[in-house]
């Protein structure tokens, strides 16, 4: 009778282990799936904004499991998160996307030689594992505020009307 009681504590306890780690896994949001929910609503943001003259971001597909094998994404090894996204010269007008800290594994990110306008927002703060930004040869303008990006290695801002 005792070894029930034993027996069905231990039961207990690793059922709601299993349970806890479950709950953690799917709260956290930190996986893949999340990193491709995020490059889906920027190509529909780009495509939104480029209605023509579209880069090869639209080759992203939903359907495909895996966005590591997607044109300008760059994943790692270990956690199979992406952690780059090289779309220079990509035919991309109009505003910068206000998302890209959803990727919080991003450390490259590459969005040189297109036609971006605007500002950098804000957003762009929370990206804190960037190392390497390249936004030069657009039209960004404005004042330039990127004191959250404590880790940058490399920045390029050429060839845009910033001030400040």
């Amino acid at each position: 009778m005792l070894e029930d009681k034993a027996y069905s504590c231990c039961s207990l306890v690793i059922r709601i282990f299993l349970i806890l780690i479950t709950a953690f896994a799917a709260v956290s949001g930190n996986s893949l799936d999340t990193d491709k929910e995020v490059l889906l609503n920027l190509k529909s943001f780009l495509e939104e904004q480029n209605r023509v003259n579209r880069g090869r971001y639209t080759e992203w597909n939903e359907r495909s499991s895996n966005p590591c094998e997607w044109y300008g994404i760059l994943c790692s090894n270990g956690e199979a998160r992406i952690i780059g996204m090289d779309l220079s010269d990509s035919n991309i007008s109009g505003e910068m996307f206000n998302n890209f800290s959803a990727l919080t594994h991003v450390q490259h990110l590459d969005l040189s030689t297109n036609t971006l306008n605007g500002v950098i927002l804000d957003e762009l703060n929370r990206c804190h594992n960037l190392v390497y930004l390249n936004l030069s040869h657009n039209i960004l303008g404005g004042e330039l505020m990127l004191t959250g990006l404590t880790g940058l290695e490399k920045l390029d801002l050429s060839t845009n009307r910033f001030h400040g």
